[in-house]
């Protein structure tokens, strides 16, 4: 983007409500500090930095104390990026909070961080537990729903250390008792208050009344009635064991009348003063810290890639890039961060030469690695680079999103068993990684066990709401209404009913948009669709696919999607051999 591209990038931000847009990092030296279960990267003075990195390690006991004694550490480390004032927070056109956390995944890998204000350390602390409670539920408690998740959050977020022993039940800093009624800053619960089931069933993001609702219902189980209490130890317990789904979990036990008694302690909560509290032991010694000086390239690399979360910033984002290829042209942080910002603006070439040349100065840097491989099989497909690129990644693999590249390639490769392998792999490292999630929901309905499939999305719909889309939630539909024999992992033989058949579709989709990515004829606001006719034989084999009418724009898309239905495989239709029609749409 030119001068006057970035000018009214800025001005439009500055016009919605965000700070200036400084083109470097502050002035400020920068430092990553590491302890047991966080990176922390700051500009802070080394002592402050230390201060915060024993509380935040302070809190991590305090919740894993509370959530599972004796149980085993979360798997990896997670990002914090500290800034020294809520004025550049605001500079990233951060929701209004002193802290947010921030997500956004492509083919490229995902970025999950918690971005915080050290100026006001206290209201930005509750939001980091509130963030790190997420990361618990999503290890131990996958299969959470909306309500318990977000619940929880709300009611540790406010947890307190107090020498050896937490205090958990305290409100949040944003929820006041006028001597009367409970109010969200200034609006009454009881005037926004949600009813029970609509709270219940609520799989997208919660609205803030929902949040405050969600975290009266956890703090009545967990420090109401005894035996409500048992009952959701009970619940929660199931969900951790992984033995039955989460509906089956709450009925077996939370009956109809507890129900009813929760209910009414739901309602009559707006206006309840005393909350009690409750007090447990701290379970985890004081960690060891570790901290070294960032480069000038890594500061300019982070700061552009936080910044980048916001569109409005993305030309300011692709300087910062600039800078630190000119601050260290022999670091790889620089190329990479410029190589995503070009696939995201769609210069597909120009991309992979910036990524060639990142992995060429450090072949062996995971995030490289994996972008080049993953970039060059949406391009290129299933080449040999591709194929050493992925071997070298299998040897360097430690995060999910290693796995979940490796994984992708071996979708690509029709290799359904080791994709899923991989994928499980991935979740293992990354609980909380939802794309992982689907990723093992596309190998399992690759082997037919729908059942499977349905379980995996349904967890990547709980861990993040943006999977809870129409188009996804209409898959679930799919695999749901085809009516096959849910016990059994492959059906001997079905009706291809147009739900069936949605249902495969849906689980090979991501070869299908690769073709179309390839020819990089993906842009904003476009949507384009391919008609088919194929035979599928007894087996569920496809014999032959031809294109009906299309709006693709490029034959080789067409031609590639062919090639990559003639791989598919439906389960055996019921009747013998048949002849399939449907069309394949693609929205951007």
């Amino acid at each position: 983007m030119n001068h006057l591209g970035a000018w009214v990038a800025g001005l439009t931000s500055l016009l919605l409500g965000c700070g200036p847009l400084n083109s470097a990092p502050p002035d400020r030296a920068w430092t990553e500090l590491r302890s047991t279960h966080f990176i922390v990267q700051s500009d802070l003075r080394a002592e402050q930095l230390e201060s915060l990195g024993l509380e935040f390690e302070r809190s991590y006991a305090a919740l894993h104390s509370y959530l599972v004694p004796g149980g085993d550490d979360l798997p990896g480390q997670s990002r914090v990026i500290v800034l020294g004032s809520r004025d550049e927070v605001r500079q990233i056109c951060s929701e209004p909070f002193p802290a947010f956390f921030r997500s956004s995944s492509s083919l490229l890998g995902s970025t999950k961080e918690i971005v915080f204000s050290d100026q006001e350390r206290g209201a930005a602390m509750e939001v980091f537990r509130h963030e790190l409670t997420h990361r618990f539920v999503a290890h131990y408690f996958p299969d959470t729903p909306r309500w318990v998740n977000e619940g929880l959050a709300q009611f540790l977020r406010a947890v307190s250390v107090q020498g050896d022993e937490v205090v958990v039940g305290a409100p949040p800093g944003h929820y006041t008792f006028d001597g009367w009624q409970w109010k969200l800053w200034r609006t009454p619960f009881a005037d926004v208050w949600p009813r029970l089931d609509e709270l219940r069933e609520r799989t997208g993001y919660l609205e803030a009344p929902e949040y405050a609702a969600a975290w009266a219902l956890v703090h009545t189980l967990l420090l109401g009635e005894p035996r409500h209490r048992l009952a959701f130890g009970g619940y929660m317990g199931e969900l951790r064991d992984r033995q039955l789904d989460q509906p089956a979990a709450f009925a077996k036990h939370i009956d109809a009348a507890m129900l009813a008694e929760l209910s009414a302690a739901y309602r009559a909560f707006p206006k309840r003063g005393n909350l009690a509290t409750e007090t447990i032991k701290l379970r985890r010694p004081t960690p060891q810290l570790s901290s070294r000086a960032m480069s000038r390239a890594e500061a300019y690399a982070l700061w552009g890639g936080i910044r980048d979360r916001n569109p409005l910033q993305h030309a300011l984002a692709l300087q910062d890039a600039e800078e630190a290829i000119k601050s260290d042209a022999s670091a790889a942080a620089g190329y990479l961060l410029r190589g995503t910002l070009r696939y995201e603006d769609k210069q597909g070439e120009a991309a992979l030469r910036d990524l060639r040349q990142a992995v060429s100065l450090e072949p062996r840097k995971r995030e490289a690695v994996r972008a080049l491989a993953s970039l060059l099989l949406v391009l290129k497909g299933a080449t040999p680079e591709v194929r050493q690129h992925m071997e070298t990644l299998r040897g360097v693999a430690r995060a999910g999103d290693d796995y979940n590249a490796l994984a992708r390639w071996a979708l690509a490769e029709q290799q359904p068993e080791r994709a899923l392998e991989d994928a499980r792999r991935a979740i293992d490292a990354d609980p909380g990684c939802a794309t992982c999630y689907q990723t093992a929901a596309i190998a399992k309905a690759r082997q037919l066990d729908f059942a499977g499939a349905v379980r995996y999305q349904k967890v990547a719909v709980n861990l993040s709401a943006e999977f809870a889309n129409a188009g996804v939630v209409e898959i679930l539909r799919s695999f749901d209404a085809a009516r096959l024999d849910l016990a059994a992992p492959a059906p001997k033989s079905v009706g291809l009913t147009r739900a069936v058949v949605n249902a495969v579709v849906a689980a090979n989709f991501a070869a299908f948009a690769a073709c179309r990515e390839r020819a990089l004829e993906s842009k904003p606001g476009t949507s384009s669709s391919l008609a088919l006719h194929v035979d599928v034989d007894a087996r569920g084999a496809v014999t032959r696919a031809e294109q009906g009418t299309s709006t693709l724009k490029d034959a080789t898309s067409a031609a590639c999607i062919l090639e990559k239905v003639k791989a598919v495989r439906f389960p055996p239709p019921s009747g013998g051999a048949t002849t399939l029609r449907f069309r394949i749409g693609f929205r951007q």
